[in-house]
């Protein structure tokens, strides 16, 4: 134990020490939270020149509606003197040419013009606008206001509640939802980032003949679970630090980029110069203010517990068959042929992951949160979403413990003759051959 001790504090001093540790803890932080605010503010951006549509209305029963100023349309009923010269002025000049009397056909049709190719954005706020316009000529005709009209289309509202032993209180599914996927998908790029390391970390030692020294005070298996267990509490160590830097430079940095409510809203969907009426949004801003808080509120802090034991659990498992990898080959090349086995089991829980969030108690994810290969990924997803049994759940860790104990011998027993090995590519029989000699 004590000379598994030792290798672990040298192996953790020696990456948490380097430059490159610190830079990608600090950096990644606050990369992450510029990307997000750029993107939001980018999303929520607009450029303010309205575009001048030429409308040519052979009906003549839509000029006076839309003539005129709608949103980022500027929309002129006066012909110019030549219609093809006027467009090829001045960019971004649209000549639209409709007929009224043809608004009951379905569907109702348009033609518009330009110099160039017509920017996606403003071809799609053309459509709006005439649909919204030919909606309220039909509403019209049939006696049907707009105000009933929206009576009948209004969504119902879900509150969602969760009945729990101290009896009812308020949750957030879509917010669950969101949690358990990224969870979900942190422990899926630590297992592989972190046994990456440690392949390459085994290849390194052998390939240098460092050691030859190491194994002649210790013990193959004690080396690799040395390597193993500072490695993961390398990860522990930078995933803390991200999760502390993260809320302080979020909290610091929002006000500084300018970023308001509204930019959030505006983020998720312009409404293409018919803005949504207030009281909608206000609505929807309120319904969606009461499920952000009830799922702050009632965070389970035992997911803490349960993201730390699946990330070491899954870590362990891959991270053990990573350094049988590496102990087996000598050049990296090598060693995507070996590995391909590893990488399939890690894949697969993130096609599933769609799944588990639609039907978090179906067949599907119950397997996948148990069999050790996918229980990683899978019960972090289900343990956010829904409330799982005890049962399954206690069925899951202990599979994925013991399939980690067989892993560790299985892997043992390759890394103690395959770190011995040069010069030459070990076959899948050979490596069997390993195992049981």
């Amino acid at each position: 134990m004590d000379k598994i001790r030792i290798i672990f504090v040298r192996e953790y001093l020696s990456r948490v020490k380097t430059k490159m540790f610190l830079l990608s803890t600090l950096l990644t932080p606050l990369g992450f939270i510029l990307i997000m605010g750029l993107s939001i503010a980018l999303s929520s951006w607009r450029e303010d020149e309205a575009t001048d549509i030429y409308l040519e209305d052979i009906g003549g029963k839509w000029e006076q509606q839309l003539k005129g100023q709608r949103g980022n349309l500027n929309f002129i009923t006066d012909a110019p003197a030549d219609v093809d010269a006027w467009l090829t002025e001045e960019k971004g000049r649209v000549h639209m040419l409709i007929d009224s009397t043809l608004h009951v056909s379905s569907p109702p049709l348009a033609e518009i013009r330009s110099a160039g190719n017509i920017p996606l954005s403003v071809k799609e706020t053309i459509q709006d606008t005439l649909t919204q316009v030919i909606r309220q000529y039909r509403l019209a005709e049939t006696g049907i206001s707009s105000e009933a009209l929206k009576r009948v289309n209004e969504e119902v509202k879900l509150k969602t509640l969760k009945v729990t032993e101290e009896g009812t209180e308020r949750s957030s599914t879509g917010l669950a939802a969101i949690l358990g996927y990224v969870m979900g998908f942190l422990i899926y790029i630590f297992m592989f980032t972190y046994g990456m390391i440690v392949m390459r970390g085994v290849m390194e030692e052998k390939t240098n003949r460092i050691v030859e020294i190491i194994i002649s005070s210790v013990r193959p298996f004690q080396l690799m679970i040395g390597k193993l267990l500072s490695i993961a509490c390398v990860g522990l160590t930078q995933f803390t630090i991200w999760i502390i830097l993260i809320f302080a430079l979020s909290t610091a940095l929002t006000p500084m980029l300018g970023l308001k409510p509204a930019d959030l809203q505006k983020a998720q969907g312009m409404s293409q110069g018919i803005d949504m009426p207030a009281e909608a949004k206000g609505e929807n801003n309120n319904m969606m203010a009461e499920e952000i808080m009830a799922g702050m509120q009632n965070f389970d802090p035992m997911l803490i517990v349960y993201f730390l034991f699946y990330f070491l659990g899954g870590y362990l498992l891959y991270g053990s068959l990573f350094a049988a990898v590496g102990s087996a080959v000598d050049q990296e090349t090598d060693a995507q042929q070996l590995m391909w086995p590893i990488t399939i089991p890690l894949i697969i829980p993130m096609l599933m992951l769609g799944n588990i969030i639609q039907q978090p108690d179906g067949t599907l994810a119950v397997f996948a949160s148990i069999f050790p290969l996918f229980s990683p990924v899978c019960m972090m997803v289900r343990l956010a979403s829904v409330s799982v049994p005890w049962y399954e759940l206690l069925a899951s860790m202990l599979s994925l413990v013991l399939t980690f104990l067989a892993v560790i011998w299985l892997a043992g027993r390759i890394y103690r003759v395959g770190i011995f090995m040069y010069g030459k590519k070990p076959s899948i029989k050979e490596i069997t051959r390993w195992i049981f000699s």
